[in-house]
């Protein structure tokens, strides 16, 4: 299945320097894709994604991930949601502010 990986430039400095990425995978869920893009871009996308703790202990991502628009918090399985073939995942940077 084809699952389609949106970035904005905060990661994309990570992703060889690609805003958008199509990726080839079977059946996935949306840690095992954040999984897989860790392999793929290394040490330096893991710690934007999680932060400096342990890839091991890595919780829950410390940047806004959407699903198809929606954030993964509001899916019912949440990082465990099952991605379909034509999904869109989005990766920006994590938000604050006052």
């Amino acid at each position: 299945m084809k699952i389609t990986v949106k970035s904005s430039q905060f990661f994309s400095v990570f992703m060889d320097n690609q805003a958008t990425l199509e990726i080839e995978l079977g059946s996935v869920t949306l840690d095992k894709l954040l999984d897989h893009l860790c392999d793929q871009f290394g040490e330096d996308f893991k710690k934007a994604m999680y932060g400096a703790q342990s890839f091991k202990d890595k919780g829950k991502p410390r940047v806004v991930v959407l699903v198809n628009g929606k954030h993964y918090s509001t899916l019912p399985n949440l990082l465990n949601t099952q991605l379909s073939d034509g999904d869109e995942i989005a990766l920006l940077p994590p938000v604050a502010g006052g």
